[in-house]
């Protein structure tokens, strides 16, 4: 996880917006918060623009945290 956040950040750094999104998606994901990593790439969403490839990619990884979340709690993990 640690080097999600810090990809990140560097993202950040050098105002790649979109993949700081991205990157924080999957920080909180490992985390176990997948509220904030679905947030994440709805806040990434935005900022793709029409871009199909983009916006399906995203929305695919949404549905791949979900489906992970929903996994842990039949597991109770």
């Amino acid at each position: 996880p640690n080097l999600w956040y810090l990809l990140a950040e560097v993202h950040g750094l050098a105002k790649n917006i979109l993949d700081v999104h991205l990157a924080r998606a999957e920080y909180f994901q490992l985390m176990g918060d997948t509220e904030l990593a679905v947030e994440q790439l709805n806040y990434a969403l935005k900022l793709t623009k029409g871009n199909f490839y983009e916006t399906e990619r995203i929305k695919q990884r949404q549905r791949d945290i979900k489906e992970i979340k929903a996994l842990r709690e039949a597991m109770k993990i």
